[in-house]
């Protein structure tokens, strides 16, 4: 048997209106969206739930002959004498059957079947009350129907009682929830289940379901997948064929790790909560060399139905990075208000509806993705280190909890770094370990940290030592002139002391780099002309939709919008060639709007990245024959020089 759940309704927020969007397992939607809203879970059951007042539906598409479905039916408030058709078989637009909540008699459920679905083939002996919840399965069988109910406190595989009856011609799609628009009534639908026609209650505990996945991590050998389940004794994560079982912690969430896999392979994977298969898909591991790596960067999106998600899949990127604003929990006006509560559960709790909504589980599930928290998914609008949850440690305790990534080589930082071919790329958490944004700015105030700060220094130094180029993945702009402290930016303007040590480190080293961050709601590229702390080029790729800004600095490339713009879209898109010898990347920034949904390409720019060749040894930096300069001294066969 094949058992499927298609929703337990988590697609939105409380209070919200379930769509198409929120709802992916439904064909259409009908009737007035006000009607319809979600709400908390029906007790005992997982997820949210669907509540109706009036006519609003989902309309479900049979996947063949024989199949059944089944769902938890709540009855809220209303008077006896009301009733709906809450599972309304059709072909085509007529009616052929349905399952009712009958206004008369005290409101049994009745199983109406034959020519427009008018006959009575039984009802329950019993009426749902206000407040009952009951178990309901419907099976359809190439026209026979069978109606299997279970009352409330039955948690056992038997129903209680079951009705027979027949359509008149084929069933073709299945109109839910309430399609007879009848007032007076409050009904509750929770965890909607598919099965290909076998009984899908097993009996209590109903199997464990699986609320949301977060995303998916994975380098050449390695993959990680994140989620939230409910009700699951153990869950298997299977990717490539390799197989690991973990049991969920005591708030739901597991973390699958799988090693062993082959690089630059398109994986598929699976997760089983307690053995019943909850979701699949593919992932590809990340190469062994960068030659025509594509690679998106972005951050900030306001709203979890943004057409942004599809755009950015279209171009097929082998990892995203997203430097925060992962949706925007703790924003000025916000449902969460300016600062993050300072306990890890409610940290997290501010975060699943966004983890839970389908289009971003789509995209960050379809690929590696690496995460850093910024401030308004992190602790408020410009929060630093000593705001809210970062104080106290709840926002990194969730933050591991809730999402994939490597192994984190920090205690109080998300930073983590991986390597492909000749490139290095260092992502930093430039917020969970900032010292106070306003305070005095000197060589006591950090932006990365004590402990994050070394480590990075000490990633640059690496690179030096092995010949790789860097790729450093960052929150704010770097270039934002000293002094200016943009109120509404992570820039590092007010951190200037901290940026030249790690500008002139940088310099010193060597290594070529270049600087990907968000934040600034604009596109732009800067060649590293407007860079006096380092030197190396920066670009910008944000918001992934919400308002864009203008970026008031002088750049050498181009930068958008140039006035404020409502729903901008804008991300960011790295591709690099490595021939073995020359190593380059190209960036460029796309950016669109709601009202003009064709992209713009707003910059591009090839940058070289090849390391230098290193140091030999000699102490000469020109060697001449006569009056010419030489390109290289040989002792035999041996280059010895440069």
């Amino acid at each position: 048997m094949t058992k499927t759940l298609l929703s337990n309704f988590t697609g939105g927020a409380i209070g919200t209106n379930p769509t198409v969007a929120t709802e992916p397992w439904a064909a259409s939607v009908g009737a007035t969206p006000a009607n319809m809203t979600y709400e908390s879970a029906i007790a005992g059951t997982s997820g949210q739930s669907i509540q109706v007042t009036a006519a609003r539906y989902f309309v479900w598409s049979t996947p063949g002959t024989r199949w059944r479905l089944g769902m938890w039916v709540n009855r809220v408030s209303g008077t006896q004498s009301a009733g709906l058709a809450f599972m309304l078989l059709r072909s085509g637009t007529t009616n052929r059957a349905d399952v009712f909540l009958r206004n008369q008699n005290g409101g049994q459920i009745a199983l109406r079947a034959g020519a427009g679905g008018t006959t009575y083939a039984g009802q329950s002996t019993v009426a749902v009350a206000n407040g009952d919840a009951w178990w309901v399965e419907i099976e359809y069988n190439a026209t026979a129907l069978t109606l299997a109910l279970w009352k409330p406190g039955n948690t056992s595989a038997t129903a209680d009682e079951t009705f027979t009856g027949a359509t008149a011609a084929a069933v073709d799609n299945v109109r839910l929830f309430n399609p007879t628009g009848v007032t007076g009534l409050t009904m509750r639908f929770g965890e909607l289940w598919m099965s290909d026609g076998e009984q899908i209650r097993a009996g209590a505990p109903v199997a464990g379901t699986l609320s949301f996945l977060s995303n998916v991590w994975a380098d050449q050998s390695t993959a990680v997948i994140v989620g939230k389940t409910a009700s699951a004794t153990d869950v298997t994560v299977t990717v490539g064929g390799i197989s690991s079982t973990v049991t969920p912690d005591s708030a739901g969430y597991f973390r699958g790790v799988i090693t062993g896999l082959t690089a630059g392979t398109t994986h598929a994977w699976d997760v089983a909560v307690d053995d019943v298969s909850r979701r699949t898909g593919t992932v590809k591991t990340l190469p062994a060399t960068v030659d025509g790596l594509p690679f998106q960067w972005g951050s900030c999106f306001d709203t979890n139905t943004s057409g942004v998600f599809s755009l950015m899949a279209a171009r097929t990127p082998a990892f995203f990075t997203m430097l925060g604003d992962w949706g925007y929990q703790y924003i000025t006006g916000g449902p969460n208000g300016n600062t993050s509560p300072t306990d890890v559960a409610t940290v997290r709790a501010h975060r699943e509806a966004v983890l839970a909504a389908p289009a971003p589980q789509g995209f960050f599930t379809g690929r590696p993705i690496s995460y850093t928290v910024s401030d308004c998914d992190g602790a408020g609008a410009n929060a630093d280190g000593t705001t809210g949850g970062h104080a106290t440690g709840a926002v990194q305790a969730a933050y591991r909890q809730q999402f994939a990534h490597p192994t984190l080589p920090l205690t109080n930082s998300g930073a983590r770094s991986w390597i492909i071919g000749r490139v290095r790329f260092i992502h930093t958490d430039e917020t969970a370990a900032a010292s106070v944004r306003d305070s005095t700015d000197n060589a006591a105030k950090s932006k990365l940290g004590t402990e994050q700060k070394a480590w990075f220094k000490a990633q640059i130094d690496a690179a030096a030592t092995a010949r790789q180029a860097v790729v450093w993945f960052g929150d704010g702009p770097w270039i934002e002139p000293a002094g200016a402290g943009s109120a509404t930016y992570n820039s590092w303007a007010k951190y200037n002391t901290e940026r030249t040590e790690l500008g002139n480190h940088i310099a010193a080293s060597g290594v070529k780099l270049i600087r990907l961050h968000g934040d600034t709601h604009t596109v732009f590229f800067d060649n590293g002309t407007n860079n006096p702390w380092g030197g190396f080029p920066t670009a910008s790729a944000a918001p992934m939709h919400t308002t864009g800004q203008p970026f008031g600095y002088t750049v050498s490339g181009g930068k958008w919008p140039t006035v404020t713009t409502n729903s901008s879209r804008q991300y960011g898109v790295g591709v690099f060639a490595d021939d073995g010898t020359t190593l380059t990347l190209t960036v460029k920034g796309f950016s669109s709007t709601t009202g003009a949904p064709a992209e713009v390409e707003r910059f591009s720019a090839t940058i070289d990245l090849t390391p230098d060749d290193g140091d030999s040894g000699q102490p000469w930096s020109a060697v001449y024959v006569g009056a010419t300069l030489a390109n290289a001294v040989y002792v035999g066969a041996t280059k010895v020089w440069p």
